[in-house]
């Protein structure tokens, strides 16, 4: 029987070794594509994730429910901390007042709870007296930190008393006034009296 020799099994260990190893980098590297499919600039534009068909709900502290967003596609950018929403149809309720907002797309800003409407937008407003006003504008900027709704691009506020159009219009959640800039202009019906 023929032993081998530990310097001779050593060799033949090495060898063997470095034809595993050699076969494994070729294999390995021949494997690797050289292209990517998709080029990584297209990707820094991607959302990192979108949802179809979409209702979330928040809750207040004490269990009320506070606000209700439902839209269709809801595609998030880790890059600019944004959310994008298309169809996005939003209800509020502060302070017994409840507001419904509506518009073909939307951005819901990640760092704090502004929301920007575009296209076709409108808000309305009702209190529990029934009174009713409608904002209507090519974009509407919901700015959490003086909850104030900023209207720009044929705004129009609509009230029982009349339409009044501008080409800015702010008003603010909590209170029932308005602030008009640029090319205002209002329609009013007229009273009538009893005789």
């Amino acid at each position: 029987m023929n032993i081998l020799s530990s310097k001779d099994w050593a060799k033949k260990l090495l060898i063997l070794l470095a034809i595993a190893a050699s076969a494994t980098a070729f294999f390995w590297y021949g494997a690797s594509p050289t292209l990517t499919l998709v080029s990584t600039d297209e990707l820094s534009d991607s959302p990192d994730y979108f949802l179809e068909n979409v209702t979330s709900r928040e809750y207040t502290i004490d269990g009320k429910l506070e606000q209700t967003i439902k839209t269709s596609k809801l595609s998030h950018f880790n890059s600019n901390k944004q959310t994008e929403a298309i169809s996005p149809k939003i209800e509020t309720v502060t302070n017994d007042i409840a507001w419904y907002a509506e518009a073909d797309f939307g951005k819901l800003n990640d760092a704090n709870k502004d929301i920007l409407l575009t296209s076709n937008a409108f808000v309305t407003r009702k209190d529990s007296t029934t009174t009713s006003n409608r904002l209507n504008a090519d974009s509407i900027h919901y700015n959490d930190v003086d909850k104030s709704l900023i209207s720009l691009g044929n705004a129009e506020l609509i009230t029982q008393q009349g339409i009044t159009k501008a080409d800015t219009i702010r008003s603010f959640v909590d209170l029932e006034t308005a602030q008009f800039k640029g090319n205002v202009s209002g329609h009013y019906e007229q009273a009538t009296q009893n005789q």
